[in-house]
C-alpha cells in the first residue's frame, strides 16, 4: 500500500497583540531552558577535562621527554644521516628540516617598508586596500551610485525577550 503524504497548513497562531506577549513569553521560557541546559553541560564537560587532564598530563609529559631524548641522540649522530637530513625507522622518520623565517624587531617595520620602497622591492610590501563601508553608507545617494555601489535599506524584523537578571552591584 503505497504512503500518502499528509499537506500541513501554516496556521496563524498570533492574531492579536495578546498572543504577541505571550510569544515572547514561550521563546523567554525557551531560552532560559537551553540556557540551564547550556551550564548543565559545560558544567559536565568542565568535569570530564579535569578527569582526562589527569590521564593525559603522564603520557604528555613521556611523549616530551621522548621527544627530547630523540633530538639529543639523533644531533649527537646526526652525521649517519647522511645527505638525505633524516632517517627512516620502523616506527617512524627522524631528521632536521631547514626552515627559514624572517625577524622584524619592534618598531622597525615601517623603515624596513621604506627601505624596501627606496630598493623598488615592492613585491616584498603587502598593501590591501578595501571599501569601508561604514563610511560609504554615510555618503549622499547620488555619490555612492557614482562609485558603483548600491545602497540597501530594508526594515529588518528582530524581537527581544524581556528577561530578568539579578544585579549584584
Amino acid at each position: 500500500m503505497a504512503k500518502r503524504r499528509k499537506r500541513i497548513e501554516d496556521e496563524e497562531r498570533i492574531k492579536n497583540w495578546d498572543d504577541v506577549d505571550l510569544t515572547l513569553k514561550e521563546l523567554a521560557e525557551l531560552e532560559g531552558k537551553i540556557e540551564k541546559l547550556e551550564v548543565e553541560m559545560n558544567d559536565e564537560i568542565s568535569d570530564l577535562k579535569l578527569d582526562y587532564q589527569d590521564k593525559f598530563s603522564p603520557l604528555l609529559t613521556k611523549i616530551k621527554d621522548l621527544g627530547k631524548d630523540l633530538k639529543k641522540f639523533v644531533k649527537a649522530n646526526r652525521g649517519d644521516l647522511g645527505a638525505k637530513k633524516s632517517r627512516e625507522s620502523i616506527f617512524g622518520k627522524v631528521g632536521f628540516r631547514k626552515s627559514t623565517s624572517i625577524t622584524i624587531p619592534r618598531g622597525t617595520e615601517e623603515a624596513i617598508v621604506n627601505a624596501l620602497k627606496a630598493r623598488k622591492m615592492m613585491s616584498c610590501i603587502i598593501t590591501k586596500e578595501n571599501v569601508n563601508r561604514d563610511v560609504l553608507v554615510t555618503c549622499d545617494d547620488h555619490i555612492i551610485e557614482e562609485v558603483g555601489a548600491v545602497k540597501n535599506v530594508k526594515n529588518t524584523f528582530w524581537y527581544e525577550t524581556a528577561r530578568e537578571s539579578l544585579d549584584t552591584e
